[in-house]
């Protein structure tokens, strides 16, 4: 039973190492990014940057709502797995019973939340497949601008950056397998 746990442990551990480059990326960007108001310029230019910035704020909200949801999945995957460490070693009947009220409870929670990180996978989805060549479309209308070039130059690089930054979070994101709650044989 002890060697059930520790493999599964193991294999809990892999799964989030896995994970645990994409959530260094995105707050690595996340710190890196200053929140500043732009100033955007007047005419045409301005309204594509501004609609540009508006897909990118979506973006990343969406990321950081998956990213908080997976932390909060795998503390609870965590939190399931010592009190079936518990259960295994408890021998009171009604501490076998609070334990047991626990791990139900927790298992549920993590059921809900993989729900909503299902839910918001589609979400991350439609963002690569719907926002993203949108995105492009207008980055490469703001491209096509004469003025101001240097301005307009230098928001289509941090853009495009921003960009790919993101989809290869939300790629990682997509590409993660769900977790399912630590079992101990025999509960």
């Amino acid at each position: 039973m002890m060697t059930n746990l520790m493999n599964r442990a193991a294999q809990v551990a892999r799964n989030v190492s896995r994970f645990a480059a994409p959530a260094l990326v995105l707050g690595l960007v996340l710190v890196s990014q200053v929140q500043a108001r732009i100033n955007y310029p007047s005419g045409p230019a301005g309204r594509l940057e501004r609609s540009i910035d508006n897909i990118l704020i979506k973006e990343r909200a969406d990321i950081l709502l998956q990213n908080r949801l997976v932390t909060q999945q795998n503390q609870v995957n965590s939190r399931i797995g010592v009190l079936q460490q518990q259960l295994a070693e408890a021998t009171d009947p009604a501490v076998i019973a609070a334990l047991q009220r626990q791990i139900a409870q927790q298992e549920s929670r993590f059921v809900t939340l993989q729900g909503q990180i299902t839910r918001n996978a589609a979400v991350l989805r439609r963002n690569l497949d719907v926002l993203n060549p949108q995105k492009d479309r207008l980055i490469g209308l703001l491209s096509r601008l004469p003025r101001p070039r240097n301005q307009l130059t230098q928001f289509i690089t941090a853009a495009r950056l921003q960009e790919n930054i993101y989809a290869a979070i939300m790629r990682a994101f997509l590409g993660r397998r769900p977790l399912s709650p630590v079992f101990v044989g025999g509960f």
